[in-house]
């Protein structure tokens, strides 16, 4: 699959960093805090079965939580964890959603919801596990054509949040769907546009495509819609698409290479369109960066719903760490999360000295970068050729 849209690419680079900056004060957040799930998860990584996990996380209570649950079981230093059951841990915790979607449609809170999902996802990253996110729900909420560009913001969030779990692009999967009213004149063009650009900018990773649930009232319309959904999702090469209810399979077939035979006009409608959607995601985060995410969740800025950052299911059983807690699966978790940027900065190339390299009796230079050695001058630079700063 090749790049068929001339998108702003400083753009795209922005609202990465971006969604990097809005998450920076949630990681703090999560950093310093725990809940009763995550608690009962490592009781069991240290050999407790369920209920008995279950039991001992709720006979502690939350002040003696703070420090961990594995503080006050006797063996947890000397048995260690028993890693084979992250697995079944794992099943606590749900990785086809998404911290963002629990938000607004699980009515989770948002801090118990991010601090939970983070734990899981660092998990799924452990154990090679595929997470998903579910966008197309927001888009089943939402004007698609005015607003779908909320959908591509919510990707862009959980892609830097599952970066900091260690979780690599392979392993991300975005869910688009095809969600325009039909009856927005020229609407397939939007749709084909969205649906490229969620194809060049998630590149490495494995995009669920589907469609929403919203049907049109005319049957007709509905089926047809429902065709046009395969022909866009052919056209854009996706990779995974779903529609439980068009059993289709062989059109995947039929028009396989379609989309290498057909190139998109760098000035047409499509392409205008794919500018306009990247440019209005940069806003959208941009305004959320202002506000902060959790004041974004109340203030309704995905699909109008306002979720209170103070209320929500699971506030509640939330807790602040003491600085003397103690749990042994989490500084395992985060291992390899440290041990990969401290290898990365170690293996990181070495800018070459600036010290300038002696000219040869012939005249020419060594190749190498030129400026001024610790005691020496500068030396003669080659005809026409400028100075490096």
């Amino acid at each position: 699959m090749y790049r068929k849209l001339n998108l702003d690419r400083d753009r795209i680079d922005d609202c990465r960093k971006v969604a990097g900056r809005i998450l920076a004060p949630v990681l703090r957040h999560i950093k310093h805090h725990s809940s009763p799930a995550i608690e009962i998860a490592t009781l069991q990584c240290l050999g407790l079965e369920a209920d008995a996990a279950r039991s001992m996380v709720e006979n502690l209570g939350k002040d003696r939580l703070r420090l961990g649950a594995a503080t006050w079981l006797d063996s947890a230093k000397e048995q260690g964890l028993v890693k084979e059951k992250l697995v079944a841990v794992m099943q606590r915790f749900s990785v086809d959603a998404d911290p963002i979607h629990n938000v607004l449609f699980g009515q989770m809170a948002a801090k118990r919801s991010f601090v939970d999902h983070f734990f899981a996802w660092m998990c799924a990253a452990k154990t090679g596990r595929v997470v998903v996110t579910r966008e197309d729900v927001l888009l089943d909420h939402v004007d698609a054509y005015r607003h779908g560009h909320q959908a591509l913001a919510s990707i862009f969030l959980n892609e830097a949040f599952a970066a900091a779990a260690g979780i690599g692009p392979e392993h991300f999967s975005p869910t688009h769907a095809f969600a325009v009213d039909t009856n927005v004149e020229e609407g397939f063009l939007v749709e084909i546009a969205h649906a490229q650009v969620m194809r060049e900018v998630f590149l490495r990773s494995p995009i669920r495509f589907t469609i929403t649930s919203r049907d049109d009232a005319d049957a007709e319309r509905t089926s047809w819609r429902r065709v046009l959904f395969q022909v866009v999702g052919a056209i854009t090469e996706q990779s995974i698409i779903i529609d439980e209810n068009l059993k289709a399979g062989w059109f995947s077939s039929f028009a396989r290479t379609i989309g290498d035979e057909l190139l998109i006009n760098s000035n047409g409608k499509i392409s205008r369109r794919a500018l306009t959607f990247v440019e209005n995601t940069h806003k959208h985060l941009k305004k959320i960066e202002d506000l902060t995410l959790f004041k974004a969740f109340e203030n309704g800025m995905f699909a109008n719903r306002e979720c209170p950052e103070n209320e929500g299911k699971g506030l509640d059983g939330l807790f602040q760490k003491d600085r003397n807690y103690f749990n042994p699966l989490l500084d395992w978790l985060t291992q390899p999360l440290n041990a990969e940027a401290d290898g990365a900065e170690a293996s990181a190339p070495k800018e070459k000295s600036q010290r300038p390299q002696k000219a040869h009796k012939s005249g020419s230079r060594r190749r190498g970068s030129r400026g001024r050695g610790r005691g020496g001058r500068k030396g003669p630079r080659p005809q026409g050729q400028k100075a490096k700063e």
